[in-house]
């Protein structure tokens, strides 16, 4: 019995453009090929928004007209709503300043009305492909703007790997990392080198630092799974991002009674380590005792 045939999977596109006539001849030219499908139309912003955000296109083919408030906020609520969607900007004149200040913006190409119909296939198929589709005048323009850009500098956060920021999400919990280690299947030296690489890389020196690091950077984290209850109670660090802005020193305070300045002698004494237990840092008595409740002046 001889096989089927493997079915290809047409690439999805969405057209915006204020001209009926170019979005339903595009649609007719884009029908001819076996592998490409005009799935939606639009005519202004708010519709490119709705329909992007609805059915994901995997090419949005944009008129520069559309783009009235600028190429860098439309591109990037569409990148925000449809992350994977390509987006080409169809141009009725060739201005190389705009093609490369819509590149910079996030667009995948710009592509000529008056072009050949043929090339509005092959660009689909490029850009679908991860590659930049330019009028040919662009591309030495395009080429100098780079060469006369610095490269972008990495932000230390930047540089920190998905398990630096998993380990630090449990941090954030005010996990040990004796539980850090059990929960990810990994031994608590190996939690503590990957701590030490982190202070190393954002320059902090104890986990107190980097919880304050992490809160006013506003670092995205992985999401933490959670511990099954035990007799041995954690204490979660709450804190609330708003009120950083105000820029007020952080009180630290027992769950069961907060503290607002100087503690008691009776919580010092609580606190002071005894002989036989070994001495801890602020920062780790912090994350392991206390919670950061609130931002107190």
């Amino acid at each position: 019995m001889r096989p089927s045939p493997k079915v290809r999977r047409k690439t999805s596109i969405l057209i915006a453009d204020q001209e009926g006539v170019f979005r339903l001849g595009l649609k007719k030219l884009l029908g001819l090929e076996d592998d490409l499908r005009a799935i939606a139309q639009a005519e202004t912003a708010s519709q490119v928004l709705a329909m992007a955000a609805c059915f994901k296109p995997a090419v949005l083919f944009l008129q520069t007209e559309i783009l009235s408030g600028g190429p860098s906020d439309l591109l990037a609520q569409i990148h925000r709503v449809s992350p994977r969607c390509r987006i080409v900007l169809t141009a009725s004149t060739s201005a190389e300043e705009a093609g490369v200040r819509y590149m910079q913006a996030g667009a995948s190409g710009v592509i000529l009305k008056s072009a050949d119909p043929r090339l509005f296939a092959k660009c689909v198929r490029k850009v679908v492909e991860g590659e930049v589709w330019l009028p040919q005048r662009h591309v030495a323009q395009m080429a100098k703007q780079l060469e006369s850009t610095p490269p972008r500098s990495l932000r230390p956060a930047d540089t920190l790997t998905r398990r630096e920021k998993t380990v630090i999400s449990y941090l954030m919990q005010g996990w040990r990392n004796r539980e850090i280690g059990k929960h990810l299947s990994i031994s608590e030296q190996t939690v503590k080198n990957h701590l030490r690489a982190v202070y190393d890389k954002v320059g902090v020196s104890d986990r107190l630092e980097l919880v304050l690091y992490v809160i006013h950077q506003h670092l995205e984290l992985p999401p933490v799974q959670p511990l099954e209850a035990s007799s041995n109670s954690r204490h979660i660090i709450d804190f609330q991002p708003e009120l950083l802005e105000e820029k007020r020193p952080i009180c630290f305070a027992r769950s069961a009674a907060p503290l607002c300045g100087t503690p008691s002698r009776r919580e010092a004494r609580r606190a002071a380590p005894s002989e036989t237990t070994p001495s801890t840092s602020m920062p780790e008595r912090a994350l392991r005792g206390m919670n950061i409740l609130t931002l107190l002046e």
